[in-house]
């Protein structure tokens, strides 16, 4: 295993990325992640209201939005840029 306590959060946070596709969507996307297995990502509305929260638990995560309306929407994880997106319904 590698030793990542070595590293600050810094520099986790600068190895870390995350990626959606397609955008925009039906409520179904892609999320590519990397060096961020564990931590939670949020999306929430444009009024800041959460929608669903859930563990990243694999580097290529399929993620399903609940009964939505159509819209932007924000997939947010702590430490790094959030993400818009838009889901057509």
């Amino acid at each position: 295993a590698m030793d990542t306590a070595a590293l600050s959060i810094d520099k986790l946070t600068d190895l870390s990325s995350i990626e959606l596709y397609p955008n925009p969507n039906k409520g179904n996307f892609i999320l590519k992640t990397s060096n961020i297995t564990g931590s939670v990502y949020a999306i929430t509305d444009m009024l800041g209201d959460v929608i669903t929260q859930q563990t990243i638990r694999s580097d290529m995560q399929f993620i399903t939005v609940p009964q939505t309306a159509q819209g932007v929407y924000i997939l947010s994880v702590r430490g790094i840029q959030p993400i818009r997106f838009v889901v057509v319904r």
